[in-house]
């Protein structure tokens, strides 16, 4: 009888270390810059939708090269890594500061990571998921065809989910309703489009990575 391979004993390419890193930082980056707000012509956007499609663009590639357990496990990583990063956070907000230390300053940026983490967390983790399964179902239907159809796809499935878990946990109470709404639809449409434009980048790293032979690391 075979013994189910462990995650401690699977194998990994370098290439996928290194998009694996990608992937956790940009979320990182994401949920820490997603606290400033701007504005063009009176709709509203946050910060991270300039960082965080690079999260669900990564996911489609370990779903297309590596397989669905890996596009689980980099979210689990992500999540893993802003919750020391945020449980750091609050260590250091209960120290007591030097008296030329603005705390004030380090709070208004970071001072809601408790909140991002947890409106994060489970808009993340539901609409990955989505964008996993949507994915999954058009891999399994087309094989490697259709590549830049299923990874649109998915990603506006995933990211319609993630904004109406996200922006209400994230910021109702501490702005106006209706400039929540605005950001849910624009996050979505941004998003969507940000994917669209950078597609050709996409399918060429998915391209390069199948021509090196990374399959061979995929895991069903």
């Amino acid at each position: 009888m075979t013994k189910k391979k462990g995650f401690l004993n699977s194998k990994v390419s370098v290439l996928q270390m290194t998009l694996m890193v990608v992937a956790v930082v940009a979320y990182l980056i994401s949920n820490v810059i997603t606290n400033f707000q701007w504005t063009v012509g009176g709709l509203f956007f946050t910060g991270g939708i300039l960082v965080f499609p690079i999260t669900y663009i990564l996911s489609d590639v370990f779903s297309e090269i590596y397989g669905y357990k890996w596009s689980r496990r980099s979210a689990w990583f992500s999540f893993l890594v802003n919750l020391a990063f945020v449980g750091i956070l609050a260590i250091l907000f209960h120290l007591p500061a030097c008296e030329w230390t603005d705390v004030s300053a380090w709070e208004a940026v970071l001072g809601n990571s408790v909140r991002i983490l947890i409106a994060s967390f489970a808009a993340y983790m539901f609409g990955d998921w989505v964008n996993d399964m949507i994915f999954q179902h058009f891999r399994k239907k087309d094989g490697e065809k259709k590549f830049a159809p299923r990874a649109i796809l998915s990603s506006f499935g995933g990211e319609i989910v993630d904004s109406l878990i996200f922006y209400p946990i994230a910021f109702l109470g501490e702005m106006p309703f209706s400039a929540i709404l605005n950001m849910m639809v624009l996050g979505v449409v941004t998003k969507t489009l940000y994917e669209v434009l950078i597609l050709p980048v996409t399918s060429k790293i998915v391209k390069t990575l199948d021509s090196k032979g990374e399959r061979a690391y995929a895991e069903d």
